[in-house]
C-alpha cells in the first residue's frame, strides 16, 4: 500500500498537477501523500536497509556531503534567511523524495513501476504543455518556465524511447505517439538550451540504436528524418530564427549585454574565486548577483548554468561533489554487469542503462543553460542511478559498456 502511495507522490511531484488544480495545494494534498509515503519507510526495516546500502558507497557519501554542505552554507550565506527558507520550505521535499526512491526502488519490479510512473507523469506534463494556451513560449501553470519545462521533458525522452523499443502492440503505438508529443512539447517551449539538449540526446539514442541493432543504421536515419520533420513543420520560422540566434554573436543579447548569459557566467565564476570554500550560500546566486555586481549592470539574475550556480553558491567543494555525482553515475551505470543471467534480464538492465545515460546527457547539455541544480528531476535521476547501481552491484562478475558493446534489445516489458 505504501509503495503505491509513493508512486502517486511521484506523479504529483513531476506532473505538476497541483498547478492546474490549485485546490489540491489548498488542502495540502501532495504534502499529505508525501507524509504517508514517508511513514511507510519508518514502518519497514527493509526500506531502512535499502537506504543504508545505497548510501554505503563513495557516491552515497558524496551525496550526504553535498546535502550537509548546503546546510553549512546557510549561516555564511549572503542572504541567510533566503537560504534557510529555501532548504526548509521547499528543498526538503526534494530530499524526501530522493530518500524514498532509495528506500522503495531496489528491485526490478519496483524500479519498473517507478519508471512507468515517471513516464506517465511526463506524458501528462507534455499534454498540458502543448495545451498551455496562447503564450508565445509554452510553460506549465506558472510553476515551470519554458526552459525548465524543456529540460524536464528532455530528461525523460530516453526512458520513453527505450520503453518504446522494448514494447509491442498497442503499448508500442501509445508510447510512439507519446514520444512524438514529447518532442513537440520540447519544441513548443522554444528553449534554445532545450534544442541543444534535444540534439545531444537524439545523437546519443541514434548512436545506441545504430550500434546495438543489426538494422540500426536504417532506424537511425529514419529517426533523424522524423525529428527533422517535426522541427521543420511544427517549429516553423520563429523557432528556426530563435535557434539560429544561438550562433549570432553580434545580435544575441547573451553575448554582449550585462544581462546576457556570458556576463552572468563571468560574475558567477568571480563569485567562486572570491568565495571558494562555502560560496555565497545555497540558492543565493540572485541575491549575490544583485548586491555585489550592481555597478556592472546586474539585474538580480539567475545563474542560467547549473554548474556555475552550484560553484558560486557552494564553492569549489560543492561543485566538485556535484560533478562527481554526475560522472560517477554515468560510469557506474555503464559498468553494470550482464553476469550469468537470462537474456531478458540482461536486456532489462541494458535498457535502463541506456535510459539513464541518455538522461544524464540531456541534463549536462541543457542544464548548462539554466539554473537547474536543485530541481527534483535531477535528484530523481540521481536516486534512480544510485538504486540501479546498488541493486545490480552484488552480481558484478563481468563488466560491459552500454556505449561500446553490442547488445540486442529483446526484453519485452
Amino acid at each position: 500500500m505504501f509503495f503505491n502511495i509513493f508512486l502517486l507522490s511521484i506523479f504529483l511531484d513531476i506532473s505538476a498537477i497541483q498547478l492546474l488544480f490549485p485546490v489540491l495545494g489548498k488542502i495540502y494534498f501532495q504534502k499529505i501523500i508525501t507524509a504517508a509515503a514517508l511513514s511507510g519507510i519508518l514502518l519497514n526495516s527493509n526500506c531502512h536497509n535499502n537506504i543504508k546500502e545505497a548510501l554505503n558507497s563513495k557516491q552515497g557519501n558524496v551525496i550526504i556531503f553535498l546535502f550537509m554542505w548546503m546546510l553549512l552554507s546557510v549561516p555564511f550565506s549572503i542572504y541567510p534567511g533566503g537560504s534557510f527558507r529555501f532548504l526548509f520550505e521547499s528543498f526538503w521535499k526534494v530530499i524526501a523524495v530522493f530518500f524514498m526512491l532509495l528506500a522503495y526502488s531496489p528491485s526490478k519490479e519496483h524500479l519498473n513501476k517507478i519508471i512507468w510512473t515517471y513516464i506517465i507523469s511526463i506524458i501528462f506534463l507534455s499534454i498540458i504543455t502543448v495545451n498551455g494556451g496562447g503564450a508565445s513560449r509554452l510553460e506549465v501553470g506558472g510553476g515551470y518556465d519554458p526552459n525548465d519545462t524543456a529540460l524536464i521533458l528532455l530528461m525523460a525522452l530516453p526512458f520513453l524511447f527505450w520503453r518504446f523499443s522494448a514494447s509491442a502492440g498497442i503499448k508500442k503505438i501509445v508510447l510512439g505517439c507519446s514520444g512524438l508529443l514529447l518532442i513537440i512539447a520540447i519544441i513548443a517551449t522554444q528553449s534554445r538550451g532545450g534544442f541543444l539538449g534535444l540534439a545531444a540526446v537524439s545523437c546519443m539514442i541514434l548512436f545506441q540504436v545504430w550500434y546495438f541493432e543489426r538494422k540500426g543504421l536504417v532506424k537511425a536515419l529514419f529517426g533523424i528524418l522524423i525529428l527533422s520533420s517535426i522541427i521543420f513543420f511544427h517549429g516553423g520560422e520563429a523557432y528556426y530564427e530563435r535557434v539560429s540566434s544561438i550562433f549570432d554573436t553580434s545580435g544575441n543579447y547573451n553575448y554582449n549585454t550585462p544581462g546576457g548569459r556570458l556576463a552572468i557566467w563571468k560574475r558567477g565564476i568571480d563569485m567562486m574565486f572570491n568565495n571558494p570554500l562555502l560560496g555565497v550560500g545555497v540558492n543565493a546566486f540572485i541575491s549575490a548577483d544583485g548586491r555585489l555586481y550592481s555597478d556592472e549592470g546586474s539585474r538580480w539574475q539567475a545563474a542560467h548554468n547549473s554548474f556555475v550556480q552550484i560553484g558560486a553558491e557552494l564553492g569549489f567543494p560543492g561543485l566538485i561533489a556535484f560533478c562527481f555525482l554526475i560522472w560517477s553515475s554515468i560510469q557506474n551505470v555503464r559498468n553494470i554487469p550482464s553476469g550469468n543471467v537470462s537474456a531478458e534480464s540482461d536486456n532489462f538492465r541494458n535498457a535502463i542503462s541506456y535510459s539513464i545515460i541518455g538522461s544524464w546527457v540531456g541534463f549536462i547539455v541543457s542544464g548548462s543553460f539554466l539554473s537547474a541544480a536543485y530541481i527534483s528531476p535531477f535528484y530523481f535521476l540521481l536516486a534512480i542511478s544510485l538504486s540501479f547501481i546498488s541493486m545490480e552491484s552484488p552480481t558484478n562478475k563481468k563488466t560491459f559498456s552500454p556505449i561500446l558493446t553490442r547488445q540486442y534489445l529483446i526484453y519485452k516489458d
